[in-house]
This record gives C-alpha cells, structure tokens and sequence, in this order.
C-alpha cells in the first residue's frame, strides 16, 4: 500500500484547526499543572471538534470509548479493518502526522500465516515504521512487543514494551518528522493549508505531540537494564 492515495481527499483547514486548537488545550492542560502542581484534569479538550473533523485520509472514524475495557481510549478505524485502541496523546500524534499526507497512517500485513499475523499500523510506507515503535520511541537495536496475551489492537502503553532487537532497527521519531516536513513541503500549499500553518510551527506541532505522549504515558516503556534477547 503507498502512503499517498488518490482515493483520500487532502485536508481542509478546518482539521488543522482542530488539531492545532487540541494541541493549545494541552499546553494549557501541561502549564496549569505545573502551576498549580495538580493533574490539571478539568481542562476542556475539544475533542468533538476533532473528531468531526474525520474522515481524514486514511483514518476514516474515531469515538471515544465510554465504557468496557477500552473506556477513555479512542477507537480508530483506518480504512475497513477493526478499530485500534489509542489514548489521546497517541491520537493526536496521528492527526498531526496524516494533516499533509492523506495516506500517513496505514495498517501493513505482516505475516501471509492467517493464524500469527498482527497487523499493525504502520507511518509512511516509504519508511516501513510501526505506529507503536514511534510511540514508544524506540531506539537503535530496539523494538515493540506487545505484552504476552495482550489483543493487538489495545495499542495504548500498557500494553507495550520495549525489548533488544536487530542492530540494523536505527529509524525512529526523528525519521517520521523529517518525513511528515517532507509531505508538508510538496502539499501545504497546493492544498491551501500553509497559510494556516507554517513549515516552522508544524515540526513544533508534532515534536509537542510527541512530548505530550511521554509527559502522560512514559512511566509505561522505561527499559529493564540487561533484559534477555526476546526471540
């Protein structure tokens, strides 16, 4: 599958709007606790507004999760397959990655054996990088595993962890940025969006969804010193 479909329709700017007005909410989520040394939970994130703004690309629905195991994760549907499971921070860096490339966030099949495959969403097809790996910021000979008996769609934090893996994995965040600038460089203004939002302030964009991620969830994937070689 290629990451760049003519079946998608570009953005408009309603949805970087929306994703930017998100994005603002959090640095003031993030600011007031700092100031008032509280969870800053009674922010208002507009939330609907951005998941109005969908169907984005590939990423064609998403809901907030009300109640079951799932409760408080976003359920996102990319294309016709089964919703996976995100927590906001993990939604928004979706959002901010797809704004400039219409097929940003696609699910590869991994394995042709019906019975062990896991099919994972996956950024860019050109770069061949797991959705769970830029999560969890992986580095070099590292990957993403998810934790023995987990469902492979619950792509929240819980659910992950880091284990050594092949020295050849070195791709990571910085390479999904450099790509995502790249998408923004050829579309941003053909599609009538750079007015709304600059070269400059969209890699701040995504660098904050980025640190947002870590601020909440990255007490989940610290590394076990000396962990065994996961086969």
């Amino acid at each position: 599958m290629t990451s760049n479909s003519p079946n998608y329709p570009h953005n408009t700017p309603a949805t970087v709007k929306a994703v930017i007005a998100c994005h603002n909410a959090l640095v003031i989520a993030n600011a007031r606790r700092d100031r008032e040394a509280t969870a800053a939970d009674d922010i208002t994130l507009p939330l609907d507004t951005l998941l109005a703004t969908l169907p984005q690309g590939s990423l064609t629905e998403a809901h907030l999760e009300a109640e079951g195991p799932h409760a408080g994760h976003i359920a996102v549907t990319i294309g016709e397959r089964k919703p996976r499971y995100f927590e906001l921070e993990a939604f928004l860096i979706l959002r901010a990655l797809g704004l400039f490339e219409t097929g940003a966030i696609f699910i590869d099949k991994n394995n042709t054996d019906e019975t062990k495959r896991k099919d994972y969403p996956e950024v860019f097809s050109g770069l061949g990088l797991t959705v769970p790996r830029i999560l969890m910021n992986a580095q070099q000979s590292e990957r993403v595993m998810q934790r023995q008996g987990g469902d492979h769609h619950d792509l929240t934090a819980s659910n992950l962890r880091i284990v050594r893996g092949s020295q050849t994995t070195t791709r990571g965040r910085r390479d999904v940025i450099e790509e995502a600038l790249k998408a923004y460089d050829k579309n941003a203004k053909d599609w009538g969006l750079s007015g709304h939002l600059s070269r400059w302030d969209y890699q701040a964009l995504i660098e904050n969804c980025f640190r947002f991620y870590d601020i909440k969830h990255a007490h989940r994937f610290l590394r076990v010193i000396g962990e065994p070689n996961a086969a």
